[in-house]
């Protein structure tokens, strides 16, 4: 078993220490007086509390409520622990609180987001200061793991200020921002597709009937030259040219007029063409195919 005297002499001392003079009632100091004077407290009246034994322990009950009283009175008692010490290190070992007059908005970090608010009249333990002490951070009553930060002029501090200044500094965490590129998905290659292409056109063009109307004309008459022509698909064009005497030559596309492909060609233009002239026509079709070629002849006749 314990010796209570010791533990009555451990608890006196403990209770000098946390006793202080902090309140205007004057119970602190009463209590502080009455220890001073080598008050051993009370007896208590009635059985012994299970797991104490006998001996002073109905000394030490009183001295109990007396450090409870002391330290609601003096405010060392709250959630910093039963003798007033701090949840948390401070430089000089003094604890510094600070009180919320008004309703007051919290920060993460100094000048960070919003992370709620305390309401007036709450009274906390302060554990940092911002580098320039602008803000503080204050221990969050409702869970002690984190620490609130609040601008200066929002709460009343009761250390002086070498004490303010004495607080850890922190600050707001750097966050780093890592960019990824997203990797481009390729553009898949269509599949070869098997599908059957339709045949390629390989027939050519027939002629028939190519005629010329007259076939003897005098100085510059003219004279129509016409075809008929067909395809299995069907015909685009049919192309018509022409030489004569002294190497004169030319071409013309021909028009389709009435079901025939047809041209006029007048003899106007060839002052000294008299003789036989030879017309040559072929017809194609979409795919480039050709006809054979077909012909006539007209003569030009020189009558003075």
């Amino acid at each position: 078993m314990a010796d209570f005297d010791d533990i009555d002499a451990l608890l006196s001392s403990s209770l000098k220490g946390a006793a202080e003079p902090a309140n205007s009632a004057g119970v602190a100091d009463a209590i502080r007086s009455r220890v001073d004077a080598g008050d051993a407290g009370t007896s208590v009246a009635g059985s012994t509390a299970p797991g104490w034994g006998g001996g002073s322990a109905a000394g030490i009950l009183p001295w109990l409520g007396l450090i409870v009283v002391a330290g609601i009175v003096g405010g060392v008692v709250g959630v910093t622990g039963v003798l007033g010490q701090p949840a948390g290190p401070v430089d000089d070992g003094v604890p510094t609180y600070v009180l919320v007059p008004d309703t007051a908005v919290a920060y993460a970090c100094p000048g960070g987001p919003e992370a709620g608010a305390l309401q007036a009249g709450t009274r906390v333990l302060a554990v940092q200061r911002s580098e320039d002490s602008s803000y503080l951070g204050v221990r969050n009553p409702n869970d002690l793991r984190q620490t609130l930060w609040f601008p200066a002029g929002d709460i009343s501090v009761d250390a002086a200020q070498t004490e303010i200044a004495a607080l850890p500094v922190g600050s707001c965490p750097e966050v780093t921002v890592t960019v990824v590129t997203p990797t481009p998905t390729p553009t898949p290659t269509p599949e070869p597709t098997n599908e059957p292409q339709p045949p390629r056109d390989t027939t050519a063009p027939q002629t028939t009937k190519m005629t010329a109307n007259p076939t003897m004309v005098i100085n510059g008459q003219a004279s129509e030259i016409s075809i008929n022509a067909s395809d299995n698909v069907g015909v685009t064009g049919v192309a018509l040219s022409w030489s004569g005497p002294n190497g004169l030559s030319g071409s013309a596309p021909m028009v389709f007029q009435s079901g025939t492909w047809r041209y006029t060609w007048s003899y106007a233009s060839f002052s000294n063409g008299f003789g036989n002239w030879t017309f040559t026509a072929r017809a194609a079709d979409a795919a480039g195919n050709l006809s054979a070629p077909a012909q006539v002849i007209v003569n030009r006749q020189y009558l003075g």
